[in-house]
């Protein structure tokens, strides 16, 4: 099926996106599957890669990369409408630039949590700490291959945050110039009204279809953030997190699929069953009956 028009600029930066939110998935709810005991920033995993031998702290690392990288790609798309509509007059100084900024752009955003790693405390002090908060779980969890992230979790707060807000001030940044240039096009008779709607269209197309999984992900993370800074604990609640986190992957796949109309289409074209009309007049052309021709009859 050809790609049509206004999602041809974008269909790069979909697939980016896709492929690490299906690296998130997958690290997340098949390779490590964290067991999280909040109110302690820490737990231990059950996935694929505990039973191969992957280090617990290698396994967060590998977790928290590929979220922050799926964060990257959802600004990386609205910057490519931004690059694609827009007529500033700078304009073309920015794509002298902008693939060397979205590369730079992930680097740094991975760097805080690549220097996590050197922040972790000594595990045979931090593993007295767990009981210290926590002192009547069961005496398997004790004893699994728990990996305390932090004890003095502010400075880790404090980082997030300023990702986050980065993240969301560059984002909110593209869509607002986005908005504001495509109106000024429209005023000046630059953009047709048949453009200006498929444009449209397609633009809150993606907001939708970044809305949706993010409020997936931001509930469980609020609670997390909750639970940690109020000292409560409740695993089913911190259970349920986890679940929610691990249907991101596929809720943003049927979010994709439902809003925009081409892949939508694809998709009931694959489970449609094709059937074949034959009309009379296609018969008879196809078929001529003369009625006073003879056929043999054989037995």
């Amino acid at each position: 099926m050809k790609t049509p028009e206004q999602m041809k600029s974008a269909k790069f930066y979909l697939l980016n996106l896709h492929f690490w939110i299906i690296m998130f998935d997958y690290s997340f709810g098949i390779l490590t599957i964290p067991f999280f005991l909040f109110p302690v920033v820490g737990g231990h995993p059950l996935g694929v890669l505990r039973y191969l031998g992957v280090s617990t702290l290698f396994q967060t690392i590998f977790v928290c990369i590929a979220f922050n990288n799926m964060l990257v790609s959802i600004v990386a798309i609205f910057e490519s409408r931004f690059n694609t509509l827009c007529t500033f007059q700078w304009m073309k100084y920015w794509r002298r630039i902008r693939v060397k900024w979205l590369v730079v752009y992930y680097l740094v955003t991975m760097i805080p949590f690549i220097m996590f790693s050197f922040l972790v405390p000594d595990q045979a002090i931090a593993s007295h700490y767990i009981k210290e908060k926590l002192p009547c779980l069961p005496e398997y969890i004790y004893q699994a291959d728990n990996l305390i992230f932090s004890i003095n979790f502010s400075n880790h707060i404090i980082v997030l945050m300023l990702i986050g807000i980065i993240d969301g001030s560059k984002g909110i940044f593209f869509v607002i110039c986005l908005t504001w240039n495509i109106i000024q096009q429209l005023k000046a008779g630059t953009m047709s009204q048949k453009t200006y709607r498929m444009q449209r269209k397609f633009f809150f197309a993606l907001v939708i279809q970044m809305q949706v999984p993010f409020i997936t992900m931001s509930v469980p993370c609020i609670y997390g953030f909750i639970s940690i800074l109020a000292l409560y604990y409740n695993q089913a609640l911190t259970n349920l997190g986890v679940i929610a986190c691990s249907m991101h992957g596929i809720i943003s796949t049927l979010v994709m699929i439902l809003i925009h109309r081409p892949y939508r289409e694809l998709v009931m074209k694959v489970f449609k069953k094709p059937v074949t009309v034959l009309s009379k007049e296609v018969s008879k052309h196809t078929f001529p009956l003369k009625l006073n021709s003879l056929a043999p009859i054989r037995n």
